[in-house]
């Protein structure tokens, strides 16, 4: 492990040497397919209950990130922070996210999109509030895809298509219990937005 993380090291190294360095601030919109969940039942043993379901979620993200560009590649760093919502939740977001993007011979560059992003999630039921639900994310959610950006220095046109996958903890409290102790956080999500 050692080496290989090294050896990582090494080679992000030598792809930013002597690149041009760029910060660009970035705002996205996001459409998700996760979660995709057919119903969560929570009982109370006093006879209340409450079902939700989620078929994908909506929001925004503010990512700025230094794009490394070279003659024949870029590399974009970014840290993002957003806000999503679905019919289970309301969550604010967290993630760290890289490309390496090659130029297409248009105005377009394409390439790998990697990143890992946390939720701090808060149950947005219809008879029950996060205060009898609790939602937590105890490790953190992965992104992978491909990345498009146009290119020039001025307003840039960012995007990706991911497929995003986590897990989310799903707990009761005050006597509700909730018929699942998880949620797979698990789709395709695709962004679209600017860069500045």
């Amino acid at each position: 492990m050692p080496r290989l993380t090294l050896l990582i090291v090494l080679l992000t190294a030598s792809m930013l040497l002597n690149a041009e360095i760029k910060f660009i601030p970035g705002f996205q919109f996001n459409i998700s397919t996760a979660p995709v969940v057919d119903r969560i039942r929570v009982e109370h043993p006093d006879g209340r209950k409450d079902a939700l379901d989620a078929s994908g979620s909506i929001g925004f993200i503010f990512e700025p990130g230094y794009q490394f560009i070279q003659e024949r590649y870029e590399v974009r760093l970014s840290s993002g922070i957003g806000f999503l919502h679905n019919n289970l939740f309301n969550s604010g977001y967290f993630s760290l996210e890289s490309s390496l993007l090659f130029p297409t011979g248009t105005s377009l560059s394409v390439g790998p999109h990697l990143g890992a992003f946390y939720l701090l999630s808060a149950w947005d039921g219809e008879d029950t509030s996060s205060d009898d639900v609790s939602l937590e994310m105890n490790q953190p959610a992965y992104l992978i895809g491909v990345s498009i950006t146009s290119l020039g220095f001025g307003t840039r046109l960012i995007g990706s298509l991911d497929y995003v996958f986590g897990e989310i903890d799903v707990k009761g409290h005050g006597g509700w219990v909730p018929d699942t102790d998880h949620i797979n956080y698990q789709g395709l999500s695709l962004r679209m937005g600017l860069g500045f």
